[in-house]
Parts: structure tokens; sequence; C-alpha cells
């Protein structure tokens, strides 16, 4: 282990014995033959552990607790209120099915369109009015003339 990765540790969880048996022996035989390190580990444990050795156990009283509990669900509530914010609004559930509907058949729709579906119906169409306008049909017109009912007229 090199100096970096020892101060790391050093920092974190060597001071609290919180690393395996495995880890806390390289950490100590690098201390053992680095003085910039060991150093560094005299120093930690001066101020950051030396000041809570004689300090004793401290009742916490229960105002405190609550407040924590109360802090904890508070913190759990921006999920209700957005929940609350969907849930009663009938209209706008609605509204949104709505729209979903509208953007599935406008899709449905495009997908015939493409497959041609659409114009082919529509010249059909277009193939009927046309020959009613040319006077193929067998309604009796007179030849040159149209259907009867322009025959009549004119």
């Amino acid at each position: 282990m090199n100096c970096k990765e020892i101060k790391e540790i050093l920092f974190t969880d060597y001071l609290d014995m919180q690393l395996d048996s495995q880890i806390m022996e390289q950490v100590r035989k690098h201390l053992d033959g680095c003085p910039g390190c060991r150093k560094l580990e005299e120093e930690l444990r001066l101020q950051a552990v030396a000041p809570f050795k004689n300090a004793g156990n401290e009742r916490v009283p229960d105002s405190v607790w609550f407040g924590i509990r109360e802090q904890l669900l508070e913190r759990d509530k921006p999920q209700e209120r957005f929940s609350k914010f969907f849930l009663p609004r009938p209209a706008l559930a609605f509204a949104t099915v709505s729209i979903a509907i509208i953007l599935v058949v406008a899709a449905v729709t495009r997908y015939n369109l493409e497959k041609g579906q659409m114009r082919e119906y529509f010249t059909e169409q277009l193939d009927f009015y046309s020959s009613l306008n040319n006077g193929d049909d067998d309604t009796g017109s007179v030849s040159g003339t149209g259907s009867l009912a322009e025959s009549y007229l004119f």
C-alpha cells in the first residue's frame, strides 16, 4: 500500500477499528516504516479520538428522538404529495386518457393510410362518381347528352 491509500484509510476506518485484520496488519506495517504516515496517525488520534475518550454516555431526551422521527416522516412526504396531486383529480385523469386514445387512433389511421387502404377506398369512390358523370350506367341516358336528368333539363 502506498501513502495515499494509507492516508485515506487513516481518515476513514482505521481509528474506528472498522477494517479487516489483514488490512489492519498492512496499515500497521506501513506505519512502522513510514514516519510521515505515523505522524498523521498520531495527530488524528490526538485531535479526533482523544477528546472523546473520557466522554460519558448521555441519555438523549425523548424530544430529540421525536424530532428525528418527525423529520424522517417529513422527508417521505414528497411522494405522498405527488400521489395526492394526481389521484383526486378525475377530470385530469379523464383528459389524459382521452388524449392517449386520440393519439392511438391517429397512429392507427396513419398506419392504415400508409398501407394504402384509404387510397384504394377513395379511388373506388372516384371511379364510381366519374362513371355517374360520364353516363356509363344503365339508366337509359341518351348518348352525348349525359344522364336522363340532364337530357330532360336541356
